[in-house]
């Protein structure tokens, strides 16, 4: 009868074992190297141009932007765009109301 797993010492690993699978004894294939040729990689992305944009500064104005942020700075826009025109419209209004009530 052997011994349980746990009550039996540690076997010290050789010299040559160091190169054996571990379970079954058998060596290892040494590492496969792959031509340069052959691996596959993705092109690299091209940098961003640092020259200076050629058109009128309003066409590029979410240039250094993710797409979050340009959506968010369209929607400010818009908002300050709205309130001008509704305040527009009220000072409009009241001030044809005004002139209406004065000259009846």
């Amino acid at each position: 009868m052997t011994p349980p797993t746990l009550d039996r010492p540690k076997a010290r690993p050789t010299a040559g074992s160091a190169a054996r699978a571990p379970e079954t004894g058998e060596k290892r294939r040494p590492a496969r190297t792959v031509p340069a040729s052959r691996v596959v990689r993705r092109p690299a992305r091209p940098l961003p141009s640092e020259r200076s944009p050629s058109g009128p500064r309003w066409v590029n104005w979410g240039e250094g932007l993710s797409k979050h942020e340009r959506e968010v700075m369209k929607e400010r826009i818009a908002l300050v765009v709205l309130s001008s025109v509704i305040a527009f419209a009220v000072l409009f209004i009241g001030g044809l109301l005004t002139r209406i009530s004065h000259s009846g």
